[in-house]
């Protein structure tokens, strides 16, 4: 619904692939409503809220959604 950069969509397209794509995952997620609603530096600091596992922080998954955003807030070539 919100203008999409190819580098937000393919951390989209990450983040989906691993916590999924339904409810419970980016479908229902502030990270999408944000995003959707064009609040991009909101979206992408959101990526940091997914990094738990069974209520832990798990340093892997830190490091994925460090990751993640970092791709999201990559600026496309024109």
């Amino acid at each position: 619904d919100a203008p999409t950069t190819a580098h937000q969509w393919a951390a989209l397209v990450s983040f989906a692939y691993n916590v999924g794509a339904g409810d419970g995952g980016l479908k229902t997620s502030t990270l999408l409503r944000k995003h959707k609603a064009g609040d991009y530096d909101g979206a992408r600091a959101e990526f940091a809220r997914w990094n738990k596992n069974d209520g832990k922080v798990m340093a892997g998954l830190t490091r994925r959604r460090a990751a993640e955003a970092a791709v999201y807030a990559t600026a496309d070539e024109a």
